[in-house]
């Protein structure tokens, strides 16, 4: 998308209010002047960002964070020390340039990470993986380096979190390859014994014990875009090129469930903190939210106005945080949280009306969602139980959702559908079974699909046709903000903050509502002391460059 597309700077939000509250973006710490080798940006891969807690810092001062990003042919590692403090961009911890490849993926080892150690694995866009230790800036090992394993582009890398040497690497090439940190890979192209398949999925073991890769995963004729493990790692979901969403138990190898958009890839997914749906978005420049409960979709938003290019649920709102947002109807508004006077020009209008049903009954939000993409827009959503009831049934589950709240005001618990399903389908995934056939809905005994009648074939498959889409719960955007000059390549929430970044290496950092009255204090406070200067101010301070040398790949 060339660069006039996205409008005028001016239209560029700083900040902006929903239910919760104000976000405001911080003006640090602030990384837009890092001084980068040339690269040609026609084939700068998006940049993505890591962030890692150290164990074991040395003393409650030290800077226990570190956050990690690629840009080009770069990759720098530096402190994080919050919203209130600045980083100096010339004096990373660790900078690698790389020749020849570009990094496109990373990913941090958090079973064994320390003080003193951690282990990063890199991807690239020639397809070797580099696993280093960027605390003490050592490269350990190269797998695949002569790329006889897989010559196509690195597009998504993760550390199994199960285990402490076992990591996933997936390919433009529709292929998926698991690695063991501790072993060698094999001086000759691999060749494989087909252990299992399951509906388009292949898996085969390497014949040579004791060489990397353990085993491949044949996902899609196409390039597998994202993966993702549920939160009990027991199934593995993939976004691939072919527009498909497959769902994997990641132990039997069996295909749990499977849907396709229309037309165009799938490019980035997410899995809701308790399991039990997928966010998924693409080249159709929709979101779809997939039910694990009933394998098929369930809603669907329009707000972007090109590629989705990442999803992500906001945790800290609901899930591990246990925290909820909920939004009454009374004289005060629907204000959940404060933090923004009623004359701010970026209040979204007609918030509070759409967080109450016609009930006026308390309605509490189950999930927060956030989407980027090509158009440079932040895109929130709030997902409400009705939004995740499925079309066929939804006239009584409804009914009874607002039983549920009007119970719930005098005190009475209510097991509502969703709830009983939950906790169904939590017990069955831990009780190790591979079929999910638990139905969210108390007024059928039997599953919602029908064939024929929903976009689904005799396997399960839902296709995501016109048809198929308009009998889909329609979910309104929350918040339809531009925040960039250039399209958006990651979106990271975190306890304080959501961190935007943007392909022209702009890392925005968004401060919470609760934080936003302390990053504004802390920001006129080192206004005096924290005067910005220029490269070549900062530079000649010293008199050198401090700069590690780059390691060539």
């Amino acid at each position: 998308m060339a660069a006039g597309h996205f409008g005028k700077t001016s239209d560029i939000k700083t900040q902006f209010t929903v239910r919760d509250g104000t976000y405001r973006q911080a003006s640090r710490p602030s990384f837009d002047r890092i001084p980068r080798s040339p690269s040609n940006a026609l084939r700068i891969p998006p940049i993505r960002a890591s962030f890692l807690n150290l164990k074991g810092a040395a003393s409650s001062s030290s800077v226990q964070e570190r956050i990690l990003f690629n840009i080009g042919r770069d990759l720098f590692f530096y402190p994080f020390p919050g919203l209130d403090k600045q980083v100096d961009v010339t004096r990373p911890l660790d900078k690698r340039v790389y020749k020849g490849t570009y990094p496109t993926c990373h990913d941090f080892n958090l079973m064994t990470r320390s003080w003193e150690s951690v282990q990063l694995i890199i991807g690239f866009s020639t397809g070797p993986v580099q696993l280093m230790n960027p605390i003490r800036r050592e490269v350990l090992r190269l797998f695949n380096e002569q790329t006889l394993i897989d010559k196509t582009q690195a597009m998504c890398i993760k550390w199994v979190q199960s285990t402490e040497a076992e990591f996933l690497v997936a390919h433009r090439s529709g292929y998926m390859y698991l690695y063991n940190a501790e072993l060698p890979c094999s001086s000759h192209p691999p060749h494989y014994a087909v252990t299992k398949q399951s509906g388009d999925v292949i898996v085969s073991h390497n014949k040579s014990k004791g060489k990397n890769p353990v085993c491949r995963w044949r996902i899609s004729q196409t390039g597998i875009n994202q993966f993702e493990f549920s939160p009990n790692l027991k199934l593995v979901a993939f976004a691939s090129q072919d527009g498909f969403l497959r769902v994997v138990n990641y132990e039997t190898y069996e295909v749990v469930g499977q849907m396709k958009m229309y037309f165009g890839g799938l490019l980035c997914l997410a899995w809701s903190p308790d399991g039990l749906y997928i966010a998924v978005g693409g080249e159709m420049d929709v979101i779809v939210i997939w039910s694990v409960v009933d394998r098929q979709p369930v809603a669907q938003g329009e707000a972007h106005r090109s590629w989705v290019n990442v999803i992500r649920f906001d945790s800290y709102l609901y899930g591990h945080a246990g925290r909820r947002l909920s939004v009454w109807n009374d004289d005060g508004g629907g204000g959940g949280g404060g933090g923004g006077g009623s004359g701010d020009e970026d209040r979204d209008e007609g918030d509070e009306e759409e967080a109450v049903n016609h009930d006026g009954l308390l309605q509490p939000v189950k999930y927060r969602l956030g989407s980027v993409g090509q158009d440079a827009h932040l895109v929130l959503w709030d997902l409400f139980e009705e939004d995740l009831i499925s079309g066929g049934v939804s006239s009584k589950s409804r009914s009874l959702l607002r039983a549920a709240r009007q119970l719930s005001l005098h005190g009475r618990s209510f097991r509502t559908p969703t709830t009983v399903a939950a906790a169904a389908v939590a017990n069955h995934i831990e009780a190790g079974n591979e079929e999910l056939t638990v139905t969210a809905t108390a007024d059928s005994s039997s599953s919602n699909r029908v064939d024929g009648e929903d976009g689904s074939d005799s396997s399960g498959l839902v296709t995501l046709t016109a048809s198929v889409m308009q009998e889909l719960n329609a979910v309104s955007p929350l918040v339809n903000k531009r925040v960039s000059s250039d399209y958006v390549t990651d979106l990271i929430f975190r306890e304080e903050c959501a961190v935007i970044v943007s392909q022209d290496g702009a890392i925005r950092f968004w401060a919470r509502p609760k934080c936003t009255d302390s990053i504004d204090a802390a920001s006129d406070e080192g206004k005096q002391q924290d005067q910005p200067r220029t490269l070549a101010e900062q530079a000649g301070s010293n008199g050198r460059d401090d700069s590690p040398p780059g390691t060539v790949v």
